[in-house]
């Protein structure tokens, strides 16, 4: 079965809201000679925090470049203030050293 049509780019997109910085995706490496293994999509890009995708790739081994703003990424913690609403009088963060 091969989803990445239909889920990679939606997937790459939401973490980028979700985390709210930039997302470099790099897609699995395909083998074009065993069409019966698993087929990579491709599409390995670089998406915004806003979610928009600032540069993709086909299906071929390639580098993909992008300019990034990292004043991108205050803007977009101001403007959607998800870490501000953390309810510190309901819960902690605790780790443990094993």
């Amino acid at each position: 079965m091969r989803t990445g049509e239909l889920h990679f780019d939606l997937l790459k997109r939401a973490r980028a809201v979700d985390t709210q910085s930039f997302v470099v995706a790099c897609a699995c490496a395909t083998n074009k000679e065993s069409p019966d293994l698993f087929q990579s999509w491709g599409h390995s890009s670089v998406v915004s925090p806003w979610a928009k995708t600032l540069a993709d790739s086909e299906f071929d081994e390639t580098i993909v470049y992008a300019d990034i703003d990292l004043a991108q990424v205050k803007e977009v913690r101001e403007q959607i203030m998800t870490s501000m609403h953390k309810r510190h009088d309901i819960y902690e963060l605790v780790s443990k050293v094993l």
